[in-house]
C-alpha cells in the first residue's frame, strides 16, 4: 500500500512538470513570432515614385558584360570609390538597356546569385530612372 501510494504521487507529480514546461515552451514560441511579426512589418515606401532615403541611393550604368550568367547588372562606384555590382532581383523593364546611365534606390539581399553568376550582390531595386 505505501509502494502504490508512491508510485501514485511521483506520476502525478511527473505529469505535472511536464505540462508546465510545455508552458514555458510554447510560451517563449509565442514571443520569437511576435518579434519575427515585428521585423517584417517595418518596410519603405515612397511618394510618387520619388527616391527614398530611407534606402541607399546611386547612379550607375546599367550592363550586359556578363550575359552569360548573371542577365543585367547595374555598376556603380560608392562612396569609397569603389566599383559595385548590383544584380537586380526583378526585371528592369524598358530601363534594361545596355549603357544607360540611371539613378535608383537599392537595398542589398541576403539571396543566392543566379546560376552562373559569380560577380555582384543581389539588391532590390526601387524608383530607377533614366538619368
Amino acid at each position: 500500500m505505501r509502494y502504490l501510494t508512491l508510485l501514485v504521487l511521483v506520476t502525478i507529480l511527473s505529469v505535472s512538470c511536464k505540462c508546465r514546461k510545455k508552458e514555458t515552451a510554447s510560451t517563449a514560441t509565442v514571443t520569437k513570432e511576435t518579434v519575427t511579426t515585428k521585423e517584417t512589418v517595418t518596410t519603405t515606401s515612397t511618394v510618387d515614385g520619388e527616391l527614398d532615403p530611407d534606402m541607399a541611393i546611386a547612379t550607375g550604368k546599367v550592363s550586359h558584360k556578363y550575359k552569360p550568367g548573371c542577365p543585367t547588372v547595374i555598376i556603380f562606384t560608392d562612396e569609397n570609390n569603389e566599383t559595385v555590382t548590383l544584380i537586380p532581383k526583378d526585371n528592369l523593364g524598358d530601363m534594361d538597356v545596355d549603357n544607360a546611365e540611371v539613378r535608383f534606390n537599392y537595398r542589398l539581399l541576403r539571396m543566392q546569385n543566379p546560376e552562373g553568376c559569380t560577380v555582384g550582390r543581389m539588391a532590390e531595386i526601387r524608383n530607377i530612372k533614366k538619368k
